[in-house]
């Protein structure tokens, strides 16, 4: 059975990878509607061809997806181009910024704590130094150092504060504001 191609298509001859040649099906607007790079093979069909000279093949035939409509890998968009693409949590072009807080940062990540810039939702971000151990330190989750990390800071006595239950008789007690008692709420 012969069949008779669309008054709106056309046929082209293209080339592809140093001497491959591809024969796509065109629509009268210009549009690739498949490629077909040897007999067999066809660019689009989620099936990488590699004899056929395809790198990938993503399952369509459109550019600007990291696989091109010649089924050749793409190099990665760039973050900051304001548009969010495969990779990236965020993308606010111009507005990208490592020190404003709350901004998308420049590759294209959230801000999170630890990156170095006080964000809206924390207390503070040193970055790497940030510190669970290290007296006075901005603590990993981005807060103060507060009474009851189990680190003694500068402005306390002790730390973790002791609770009745544990306290041993005659030893020093931990009040709750990391201060040595006797505790006013501890005295019965």
């Amino acid at each position: 059975m012969k069949r008779n191609k669309p008054k709106s298509q056309r046929w082209q001859v293209r080339p592809i990878i140093s001497g491959l040649v591809a024969l796509a099906i065109v629509s009268a607007g210009g549009c690739a509607l498949g490629v077909e790079n040897d007999a067999s093979a066809v660019c689009g069909n989620g099936v990488l061809e590699t004899e056929a000279g395809e790198t990938c093949d993503d399952g369509n035939i459109v550019s600007g997806d990291g696989c091109d409509a010649l089924c050749t890998l793409e190099s990665a968009p760039p973050c900051g181009n304001g548009i969010i693409e495969i990779g990236e949590d965020c993308d606010d072009g111009a507005a990208n910024s490592d020190t404003a807080p709350g901004a998308c940062r420049t590759d294209c990540t959230t801000p999170c704590c630890g990156d170095g810039v006080v964000d809206p939702h924390e207390e503070c971000d040193d970055g790497a130094a940030n510190s669970d151990t290290e007296a006075d330190a901005c603590r990993t989750d981005c807060r103060e150092p507060y009474c009851g990390d189990k680190v003694l800071d500068a402005d306390e006595q002790c730390d973790p504060p002791s609770d009745s239950e544990s306290a041993e008789i005659g030893a020093p007690m931990c009040c709750g504001d990391c201060t040595e008692g006797p505790c006013p709420s501890l005295i019965e």
